[in-house]
């Protein structure tokens, strides 16, 4: 795009071309360039942007929004983590014992998230530990607790000794960003719903809230199946809930005679093994965490029954800031990942290289 400084200068130029003079900064001719130039930069600006607004390759905000429209695709909104916290009597209780809805609990240390019981609770005479399902007090993905980490009662019910969540806290979400709605609009046009088409059982199963991915094969179990696999908006499991609320949307979609299975993507955890060195000026364990940070959202981009490629692996590491030189120890080769099949980002160890 032209800048101010490339208009201001060609108007100049062509007022010395009619009038021999050069105009002064400070004159009322110069001044009066200088306020017509920002305007018309200004008009660029605004006209650079309508162009960048008028395609979803480049679209951004409510404009994406309105193209996501237009293919029958919505952003997906944030969601809470969702599971249980047990609380605990070191000794029977003489009497019963409530835990009401609102009890607080978090978790440790100086970014503690907060997590509110949903339901009323009674902890029985004589015994010692009350389950409650409960939520994140937030949408996101950061509330997505391991178990044992939620023990910190805010609130603490009377008679009550301690708390602990014993299975983990799962499916906050954050509301879904530019890229990945992008993505799916794109998808939308290079690989386009017939009705009848695999592509057009995995864009009805993308439209639940909570569906991140989704793989459509035909013919697995045979002439006229379709199955349908699926994965969370938060890069886990979907719940059954979920699985049959999309089994239900595909059933008031799909061909007469043909019978649809939805299930969840198998998780295949392969081992992520990279060394690497930090530039001068950078902390070595700032990297190492970077690096972590950056291959894990690589990998959980990667969709279900899609190939790791180890070029993007590499172009990701050497376009990392604060990496000066690195060595993948493992994957030695791309990962063929099998269609119904999900990879997922465990047993990653960075090291430092030497």
């Amino acid at each position: 795009m032209t800048d101010y400084n490339e208009i201001l200068e060609n108007m100049k130029n062509h007022f010395r071309s009619l009038s021999g003079i050069n105009p002064d900064d400070a004159s009322d001719i110069g001044i009066r360039l200088k306020v017509v130039a920002g305007q018309i930069f200004a008009l660029y600006s605004k006209c650079d942007w309508l162009l960048r607004q008028t395609f979803p390759q480049t679209a951004d905000g409510q404009y994406l929004d309105m193209h996501a429209q237009q293919r029958a695709v919505e952003r997906k909104s944030a969601y809470k983590a969702l599971g249980e916290i047990t609380f605990y009597r070191e000794t029977e209780s003489l009497s019963d014992i409530s835990i009401p809805s609102g009890t607080i609990c978090s978790t440790k240390g100086n970014n503690a998230r907060r997590f509110i019981t949903t339901e009323d609770a009674v902890l029985k005479a004589g015994e010692l530990s009350v389950t409650v399902s409960a939520q994140a007090e937030a949408t996101g993905k950061d509330y997505n607790a391991a178990a044992n980490t939620i023990t910190v009662m805010v609130t603490a019910p009377q008679g009550i000794i301690s708390a602990s969540n014993e299975v983990e806290f799962t499916g906050g979400c954050d509301v879904e960003d530019d890229d990945s709605l992008r993505e799916r609009v794109k998808n939308t046009y290079s690989d386009i719903s017939n009705g009848a088409n695999t592509a057009f059982y995995r864009e009805i199963a993308l439209r639940h809230s909570e569906i991140g991915d989704a793989n459509a094969i035909a013919r697995k179990r045979g002439r006229g199946t379709v199955d349908v696999v699926v994965f969370s908006s938060s890069n886990t499991p979907p719940s059954q809930q979920v699985i049959d609320e999309v089994a239900q949307m595909l059933e008031s979609a799909r061909e007469v005679g043909t019978d649809v299975s939805v299930y969840s993507a198998e998780q295949i955890f392969t081992p992520i093994k990279i060394r690497v060195s930090a530039q001068v000026g950078h902390n070595i364990s700032d990297v190492i965490t970077s690096v972590a940070d950056a291959v894990t959202e690589f990998i959980n981009n990667i969709g279900i029954g899609k190939t790791l490629y180890l070029r993007d692996l590499h172009t990701l590491l050497r376009n990392l800031d604060g990496v000066e030189n690195y060595k993948v120890v493992t994957p030695q080769n791309d990962y063929i990942v099998p269609a119904s099949s999900k990879l997922v980002p465990i047993n990653m160890i960075i090291t430092e290289l030497m």
